[in-house]
């Protein structure tokens, strides 16, 4: 079973009710190779990563580039993996029922950029809770040797 979270956004002085449902592994799989292929296309992983792959190389080589390394992304590709990261994961609840989160929906929903980072956030976290640098998960893993 994935996993589920709701958490509320304020944005200004209005609150805003989300449903996230952490991603299939292999809807996840899909994103991290596109989200890879795209930082391959900016040169980072190759200059500042090298032979030495792995995420923790990955997110150094971020922190040591700061936020230069943002000018050899793709902004359409970059916007479009960020999309649908959010569409994927989370849903807007409203009295009525459930809404997608679409551009354009993203587009009603925020007036302030703190409060679209925090949804945004938010869905990594749901979806990337084994990178956590204390080094706990909550995905519980058994493993069997035979």
């Amino acid at each position: 079973m994935r996993t589920t979270k709701n958490i509320s956004i304020f944005d200004d002085d209005v609150k805003i009710d989300f449903k996230l449902t952490a991603l299939s592994a292999m809807k996840l799989q899909k994103w991290i190779i596109k989200a890879g292929i795209a930082l391959a296309e900016s040169g980072l992983l190759e200059t500042d990563v090298g032979n030495n792959f792995s995420i923790d190389a990955v997110f150094s080589a971020i922190s040591k580039k700061g936020l230069g390394f943002l000018g050899k992304l793709d902004p359409e590709k970059t916007n479009a993996l960020l999309i649908e990261l959010i569409h994927d994961t989370a849903l807007k609840m409203t009295g009525a029922g459930v809404i997608e989160l679409t551009e354009s929906e993203l587009e009603n929903t925020f007036t302030k950029i703190q409060s679209l980072f925090e949804l945004e956030k938010q869905c990594f976290a749901i979806n990337f809770d084994f990178f956590r640098t204390d080094g706990k998960s909550d995905t519980p893993v058994k493993t069997t040797t035979r």
